[in-house]
C-alpha cells in the first residue's frame, strides 16, 4: 500500500514538473520560424476553481469595492492561467484612507478574501486611477502598478511586487509599462493642473483642490466607458480653485510659469461673456481668461435681419451721380475703433489691438441651418492693463464638443509666440505674445468670470457658463503637436465621439 502511494506521489510530481518546467524550456528555445505554440495551461491548474463567493458581481460582505480602479482576474499563484480575482476595496463605514488592494485567491472558497493584500493608504500604500497589473519581474505572477507622483515635477509607473503571501510593501519603477500607460506618462510631463472631470473632480497634478458652488457634482458611476463631463447649469454653479486654504495660486501653481491650457468645452447656451476659466485678482486685475464674446453670433436664419439692421462695412451710402458729394466708403464705427489709434484695447494703443479679430471665420454661421457659433476670446492682464487679446471668429459651435489648446511655441519667458489649436488643428499663431504677469492670484474660477458682479449702465453683466467641461489641463511646458493630437484623440474616446 505504501509503495503504491509513493508511486502515485511520484507520478503527480512528474506531471507538475512536465507542466511547469518543460513548457518553459520549449518557449525559451523557440525560433520565429516555428508555428507550434508552446504555451498551454498546466494540467493540474485546471482543477483549482476560481472563487465563487468573491468575483466581478459578488463582494465580501464587510467591504465596498471601487471598480474605478483595476479589478479583474490575474495570475498571482503562478497557476499559468488568470484565476485570482483582484480589486480595490475599503471596509464598510471606514474612510477612504483605509482602502487597500486585495486578491481573492483561486481554490480558497470560504477563506479570507483579503489576506493577500497591500497596506492601506493610511499606512503608506500609493495608488492612482492610472493603474494596471503586469508581470514586471518575469516570474509568472502580476504586480500591482500605477502612475505615481514621485517628485514636484516627476511622475513614474510604480509597482508593488507580488510575493508568496502578500504584496511587498516597497514599490519599484516599471521601466517598460504598457503603451497606454506610456501615453499617459507623456500627458503628465510638465503638468501643473489636471482636472479630468470624467467621473471625479480631483486634480491629477496634485497641486490644487477645488470648492464648488450651487451643489455642483459629477456622475461618479463606477466602471463606465465614457463620460459627459462636468455639467454647469448657468445659474449658480461654478468652481473656485486654490492650492491652500486661502484658495490662492502662487507657490505650487504660479501663473507666470503657465505655458499651455487645454480643455474640452460644450456650450448648452451662449450666456453673456461666459468664461471657461478666469484666474486673477478680481475684475480687470491680473486676469488670464478664456471665454466667449457676448452671446454668440447670429446664425443663418438671422443673417438677412442683420443686414437690415446693421450697415455693411464695405457699402457706400453716397448717392449716385450726378452729385456734389465725394465718393468714399463708409466705415462702421466698430471697425474704425478696432483698426485705428482710437483703439484702447491695448494699453499703448500702437494700432491693431486684436490680432485675432480680422481672421477668417473658423465656422461660418451659415454652414448649416440653425447652427450657432461664438467667438473664442483669450485675454491676459498685467495689473489693471490688458496686454493681450485674441479673438477667434466663430471658433465655438453651440451644442458641440470643442477641444481648445493655447500653448506657447517656445520657452521665452517674456514674449513667446502663442499657438491656438481647435479640435486638433493649428488655426492661428500670435507672434510676440505675452504670458500671465502675476504669480499670486486670489480669484481663480472655472465656469465664472471675475466680471460677473460688475455692474454697468452700458452693457450686461458677464454670466455664468452653461454647458459641460472635460479634461481641463494647465502645463508649465509648451504642448507639442504630438501631445496635442494625442490629447484630442484621448478626449474623443472618453467622450464617446469615435
Amino acid at each position: 500500500m505504501q509503495t503504491a502511494l509513493a508511486f502515485a506521489a511520484l507520478g503527480i510530481c512528474l506531471v507538475i514538473a512536465w507542466e511547469t518546467i518543460i513548457p518553459k524550456k520549449y518557449k525559451e528555445n523557440f525560433t520565429a520560424g516555428l508555428t507550434v505554440n508552446p504555451k498551454k495551461d498546466p494540467l493540474w491548474a485546471q482543477f483549482i476553481p476560481t472563487r465563487a463567493d468573491v468575483n466581478e458581481n459578488i463582494e465580501d460582505g464587510g467591504y465596498n469595492v471601487d471598480k474605478r480602479y483595476f479589478h479583474g482576474y490575474v495570475d498571482i499563484q503562478r497557476l499559468g492561467i488568470p484565476r485570482d480575482y483582484c480589486r480595490m476595496i475599503v471596509p464598510k463605514g471606514s474612510a477612504e484612507e483605509d482602502a487597500f488592494f486585495a486578491c481573492a485567491l483561486a481554490g480558497t472558497d470560504g477563506l479570507s478574501s483579503t489576506s493577500y493584500r497591500t497596506k492601506t493608504l493610511r499606512e503608506g500604500f500609493l495608488r492612482s486611477r492610472d493603474n494596471y497589473m503586469r508581470d514586471v519581474y518575469n516570474e509568472g505572477r502580476e504586480s500591482y502598478c500605477s502612475i505615481i507622483k514621485v517628485a514636484a515635477d516627476s511622475f513614474q509607473a510604480r509597482c508593488y511586487r507580488a510575493g508568496d503571501k502578500k504584496f511587498y510593501d516597497v514599490d519599484h519603477q516599471d521601466t517598460e509599462p504598457p503603451a497606454n500607460i506610456q501615453k499617459l506618462l507623456g500627458f503628465y510631463e510638465g503638468i501643473m493642473l489636471w482636472y479630468r472631470l470624467f467621473d471625479d473632480m480631483r486634480d491629477y497634478g496634485h497641486t490644487s483642490f477645488m470648492t464648488t458652488a450651487g451643489k455642483l457634482t459629477i456622475d461618479e458611476t463606477i466602471d463606465k466607458k465614457k463620460t459627459e463631463g462636468l455639467h454647469f447649469n448657468g445659474k449658480d454653479q461654478f468652481i473656485r480653485l486654490g492650492e491652500n486654504a486661502d484658495l490662492r495660486f502662487g507657490n505650487k501653481t504660479p501663473l507666470r510659469f503657465m505655458r499651455a491650457f487645454s480643455v474640452w468645452v460644450y456650450f448648452d447656451e451662449f450666456t453673456n461673456n461666459a468664461h471657461i476659466f478666469d484666474f486673477g485678482n478680481g475684475a480687470g486685475e491680473d486676469n488670464v481668461f478664456l471665454g466667449i464674446f457676448g452671446r454668440g453670433n447670429m446664425g443663418a436664419q438671422s443673417s438677412t435681419l442683420r443686414k437690415q439692421l446693421c450697415q455693411d462695412e464695405t457699402k457706400s451710402t453716397v448717392p449716385a451721380a450726378p452729385s456734389g458729394a465725394q465718393k468714399a466708403p463708409e466705415v462702421h464705427p466698430r471697425t474704425l475703433m478696432e483698426t485705428s489709434s482710437a483703439n484702447c484695447n491695448e494699453f499703448d494703443c500702437k494700432g491693431f489691438a486684436v490680432q485675432g479679430r480680422r481672421m477668417a471665420a473658423l465656422q461660418p454661421p451659415s454652414a448649416s441651418v440653425g447652427q450657432e457659433t461664438a467667438d473664442l476670446l483669450y485675454e491676459v492682464w498685467d495689473g489693471k492693463q490688458r496686454v493681450l487679446r485674441v479673438n477667434l471668429k466663430n471658433a465655438i459651435v453651440k451644442q458641440q464638443w470643442t477641444h481648445v489648446v493655447i500653448t506657447a511655441n517656445n520657452m521665452d519667458a517674456f514674449q513667446p509666440s502663442l499657438q491656438f489649436w481647435i479640435n486638433g488643428e493649428h488655426i492661428y499663431t500670435k507672434e510676440n505674445a505675452t504670458l500671465p504677469r502675476r504669480n499670486q492670484t486670489t480669484h481663480n474660477y472655472i465656469g465664472k468670470s471675475n466680471w460677473a458682479a460688475v455692474t454697468s449702465q452700458y452693457e450686461n453683466n458677464d454670466e455664468l457658463f452653461k454647458g459641460s467641461l472635460f479634461d481641463f489641463r494647465v502645463y508649465k511646458t509648451p504642448m507639442v503637436e504630438a501631445k496635442i493630437k494625442d490629447t484630442y484623440e484621448y478626449g474623443r474616446e472618453k467622450l464617446g465621439l469615435v
